[in-house]
């Protein structure tokens, strides 16, 4: 394989290349077509060249050595410039010597507090010192003054803090989070009683101006404040090809969509798995297909935020267009019956009962149109209520059959 400055000695346009090299710099993420592209500055020791990748799942880190099938092409952004582009199937991580791959995915679900790694990568120029400082102070006040400290107490400049500082207060702009912009005052609020040269201070002087009327200002506060999440909120659809490697009968799925299709009838299916995620990429796989719509109702939601939940439930009917998916996530406790009369205590199986055929099933026969689907997920079809199973159209199972759970002796339920 030959040597990055092998291959740029002799690069054209439209050259295939293949090498590996080290991540050295991840630089803010560029938008095209409604599609994030990610920039990194790559080197293998003989030469540095930027590699932009376009539809990786993934987000890189400085650090990570990853092995490259790409083309040399005009930078983009710069078009006077030479760039390796890439998609994301032509680039395979080698090492990830910073964090692996699953506790990138935990990390990103987590979030760094207010912070999520991967959108704070999109607007800084991360390196593998700012990256460190990230990681090993989780960006919590107190442990970052305390890092800016020990450097001074070293003798060293602060620099790479005021970057990641810096980066924080953009990221609470870009991705409107009032918390995150919280956050970061209070940061530099610390910074500015340690002893620092003027133009340090003039930089946290100049933030903290900026900072201030973020969050003192209540005109800025619904500005920055994400719109609350609804309480049935809309999923993106997929297509079949992305739950291949999920244990589904692909068939079974391309049967649902052709009997909405040609009968244009409204369908009830049933999806039986334990594993939610994959129930939920099934549901948006036969929306992507149907080219519809698809709405998420959580049990789990329900239980954590049932007013809104069931406002939003009650609204919906009038909500939804055909085509469209309408998922009911664990269904059992949605429409309870079969053996949940025997796992669930009987004061409360009676309570549930009542509110699913007051509340829930007539929402469901308001929702059953022409072009709807309804998509019950349990993890047994005998833990639904006899009733709605005799119209169900359809059941297929992801995954081998599952064991029936057995609920808490005092479940919370806003029954």
């Amino acid at each position: 394989m030959a040597s990055l400055s092998e291959i740029l000695e002799e690069a054209r346009p439209d050259q295939e290349v293949e090498f590996t090299a080290k991540v050295v710099e991840v630089l803010p993420a560029l938008r095209r077509d409604d599609v994030f592209i990610d920039r990194l500055v790559v080197s293998d020791g003989t030469a540095t060249v930027v590699l932009v990748v376009e539809g990786e799942p993934e987000y890189f880190l400085p650090g990570d050595v990853i092995r490259v099938r790409g083309w040399i092409k005009p930078c983009f952004y710069a078009p006077s410039q030479m760039c390796v582009a890439a998609t994301g199937e032509g680039v395979d991580f080698v090492e990830t010597p910073t964090l692996d791959l699953s506790t990138r995915r935990a990390m990103e679900k987590r979030g760094i507090g207010p912070f999520k790694l991967s959108s704070l990568l999109m607007v800084s120029k991360m390196d593998s010192e700012m990256l460190e400082i990230a990681l090993s102070t989780e960006l919590d006040p107190a442990r970052i003054f305390a890092r800016a400290r020990s450097l001074l107490e070293q003798g060293k400049g602060v620099d790479p803090v005021l970057r990641a500082v810096t980066a924080m207060a953009i990221y609470s702009v870009f991705f409107r989070n009032y918390h995150a912009a919280q956050r970061t005052e209070a940061v530099v609020l610390l910074l500015k009683t340690l002893d620092l040269d003027e133009a340090t201070r003039a930089r946290l002087d100049t933030l903290e101006e900026f900072l201030r009327v973020l969050v003192e200002e209540e005109a800025f506060k619904p500005v920055l404040e994400a719109p609350p999440e609804p309480g049935i909120p809309e999923l993106l659809p997929l297509s079949i090809e992305s739950i291949r490697d999920l244990p589904v009968d692909l068939e079974a799925v391309r049967s649902v969509v052709s009997m909405v299709r040609e009968a244009r009838k409204p369908l009830m299916i049933v999806l039986e798995t334990t594993d939610l995620d994959a129930a939920r990429r099934v549901s948006r796989a036969i929306a992507g297909e149907a080219e519809a719509e698809i709405l998420l109702v959580s049990g789990k939601k329900l239980m954590e935020e049932a007013p809104k939940v069931l406002a939003d439930l009650n609204a919906l009917p009038e909500r939804v267009t055909p085509p469209a998916v309408v998922v009911f996530e664990i269904a059992e406790f949605f429409l309870p019956g079969g053996i949940m009369a025997k796992v669930m205590p009987p004061p409360i199986y009676q309570k549930a009962r009542e509110f699913s055929k007051e509340v829930i099933q007539p929402n469901i026969e308001r929702l059953m149109k022409p072009g709807v689907i309804v998509v019950l997920v349990t993890a047994s079809r005998n833990m639904l209520d006899e009733s709605v199973l005799s119209r169900v159209d359809s059941i297929i199972r992801i995954g081998e059959a599952a064991e029936v759970p057995t609920p808490p002796s005092e479940p919370e339920l806003p029954y």
